[in-house]
């Protein structure tokens, strides 16, 4: 049985305490399910039990989500201009749209929203909030106008005030509303009489103002390059900034629920801050998503993130927010270089780190980890181990040759292997994954140096990322090319088969091939005939799937910045995703035992966390 960076099979478990018991990732946050649409979803709102979904030029999209973890969409309305916003209140529904002003429609047959009535307004809407029967909108250019839409069907602008900035989106509060300005900041304007709106204060707001969210008299301001503001409006004459939290993606959007922010961050996905006390809001968690975040929605126990995507083809994340808090972690370690890739052997980790080598940590106490000794070989990525050696894969020496019949006083023995990416080890073959120079596979034995004894060229646009092998086949994730069976005893590929992404990581779970396929997720196959691999299903996972480490009825999934994700493979034809382990930066690797995952980091090294219950 291979063991592989991740992978302890045939280590025998080692004693814990019986407070140290496994979790469910799903009592935490985590993604639930996710809707692709066929424009650029800019903005998902729930009213009962549908979602509607502002899709740009496709129109508005009606989604059933009886089931979050598979949203349908049911309908799809064609608006006069492309559709930037939605907002739902009561039995009515407010479309914002690019040319044509706002549209209203009646939602008393929710599945087939009907048109009543609209209004064109003189800049471009951007963000909408309602007070009673009155629609305030930003309108760009053009300030803030206010619609009386006490007759659905005739509503007229009876107000404005035109601010001489780019008004982005708005919130009200009693005889208040609140704009964001891309280049004035933050006004505060005074509507008690409605036809004649003015301003009261401009506040000064770093970034570039946007999305607007507001808790009592406190309103959260997505920035931009500058994350969040926290202003403090209990004086609407005088709004001030009382906090802020910086985010690395740009800021687009905010929303609120439960003492928590949800900040859409661009390119990073979703922050999550908490603002128990919103003058020392504290960043709590990272979450990537499918796309782009430009807008959240909060709606009960679930957050809808819309993810335009490049030109058409954007998507809906669907995220359960029940437990807004990240999967608890038992501690961490920073390690010197970027760690790639972590393995078990019986209570001794080992951490590919990438400059320093291989750092090996005594986690007996996974609460209190320590180093308990250092392997010197440079550029260190993935590692392989299988009757008392392991087998290192370091970016330019070569593959790295280890005695580990003792894990805590690991020997290295003389590297005669040539370079490679990631490295499988079974009976007397080493099996290496060498990138664009294909698939190595060496003979060794202990009384001769290793022999070459197949090599396999990389296909067109393919790169051999990773192997794994069972007692008579290895199977290689190709990248662009999929996936390759290869028969080492025939010396030859026997089984081809395409994959939905870039096939970066594979491994077995009894005939099952689970290969991680980039930005498509993971994917299974059935292998029980190797030489014809049959898809089985695929689950999508919101970040960059590189490697995937089974166990039982478990895999987990590195996926970037999307974090590690449980997947339940219990019955593979209907995997699903149980939950997630949010990100610092990347993790690129991931292991786990009956009661302990281990995640690594590229940037901020080892998390150890408990491990996801089998059989949730």
């Amino acid at each position: 049985m291979v063991v592989g960076c991740g992978d302890d099979h045939g280590v025998a478990p080692r004693p814990v305490p019986m407070q140290q018991k496994c979790i469910d990732f799903g009592e935490f946050l985590h993604l639930t399910g996710r809707l692709e649409t066929p424009g650029s979803a800019r903005r998902a709102v729930q009213n009962g039990n549908f979602v509607y979904v502002a899709d740009g030029l496709f129109g508005l999209h009606v989604v059933d989500v009886g089931d979050p973890a598979t949203p349908m969409i049911l309908k799809t309305v064609a608006t006069n201009g492309a559709a930037l916003d939605v907002l739902a209140v009561d039995s009515l529904l407010y479309v914002a749209t690019a040319s044509a002003g706002v549209e209203i429609y009646d939602l008393v047959d929710a599945k087939g929203p009907l048109f009543v009535g609209g209004v064109a307004t003189p800049g471009q809407v951007l963000g909408m909030a309602v007070k009673d029967t009155l629609l305030f909108i930003a309108d760009d250019a053009l300030g803030l106008q206010v619609i009386n839409a006490r007759v659905p069907s005739s509503p007229a602008i009876i107000g404005g005030e035109n601010t001489p900035g780019q008004a982005q989106d708005v919130v009200v509060s009693g005889d208040h509303a609140f704009v964001s300005d891309l280049v004035l900041g933050f006004r505060s304007i005074s509507i008690s009489n409605p036809s004649a709106p003015f301003l009261l204060d401009t506040l000064a707001i770093p970034g570039q103002p946007g999305g607007l969210a507001i808790d009592g008299s406190t309103v959260y301001v997505a920035s931009g390059s500058e994350g969040v503001q926290v202003v403090d409006v209990s004086q609407p004459d005088t709004p001030i900034i009382v906090g802020n939290v910086p985010m690395p993606g740009g800021t687009r959007d905010v929303d609120t629920s439960e003492n928590r922010v949800y900040a859409a961050d661009r390119f990073l996905g979703v922050q999550v801050v908490d603002i128990t006390e919103p003058q020392n809001p504290s960043l709590l968690m990272s979450f990537d998503t499918s796309g782009e975040a430009i807008g959240v929605n909060v709606f009960g126990d679930l957050l809808y993130v819309s993810n335009p995507g490049v030109g058409f083809g954007g998507s809906v994340d669907v995220v359960d927010v029940s437990n807004p808090d990240p999967v608890p972690i038992l501690s961490t370690e920073d390690t010197p270089g970027p760690a790639q890739g972590a393995f078990l052997v019986g209570e001794a980790l080992y951490v590919c780190d990438g400059v320093s080598g291989v750092q090996v940590f005594d986690v007996s106490n996974a609460e209190a980890p320590r180093v308990a000794a250092n392997i010197p070989l440079a550029g260190a990525r993935h590692l392989a181990a299988h009757g008392g050696l392991a087998y290192v894969a370091m970016d330019v020496d070569g593959v790295g040759m280890i005695d580990v019949s003792d894990p805590f006083t690991p020997t290295v023995l003389p590297a005669v292997f040539p370079p490679a990416e990631r490295v499988a080890a079974q009976d007397s073959l080493v099996y290496l994954a060498r990138g664009a120079a294909g698939l190595s596979v060496f003979r060794v034995g202990p009384a001769k140096d290793p022999e070459l004894f197949l090599n396999v060229e990389s296909p067109f646009a393919g790169r051999a990322h990773d192997v794994v092998a069972s007692t008579s086949h290895a199977f290689v994730a190709w990248g662009n090319a999929g996936l390759r069976v290869i028969d080492p005893t025939g010396m030859q590929v026997v089984g081809i088969s395409a994959t939905s992404g870039v096939a970066r990581g594979i491994a077995l779970a009894d005939h099952y091939l689970l290969v991680a396929v980039g930005s498509a997720g993971l994917e299974i196959f059935d292998v029980q005939s190797p030489t014809a691999p049959v898809h089985i299903t695929r689950v999508d996972t919101p970040g960059f799937a590189s490697f995937v480490f089974a166990r039982g009825q478990l895999a987990y999934v590195a996926d970037g910045s999307g974090g590690v994700h449980a997947v339940g493979i219990g019955d593979p034809a209907t995997a699903t995703l149980v939950g997630s382990f949010g990100a610092s930066s990347t993790v690129l690797g991931v292991t786990a035992d009956e009661f302990f995952m281990y995640a690594v980091d590229r940037d901020d090294g080892l998390f150890i966390t408990r491990a996801q219950c089998e059989g949730n």
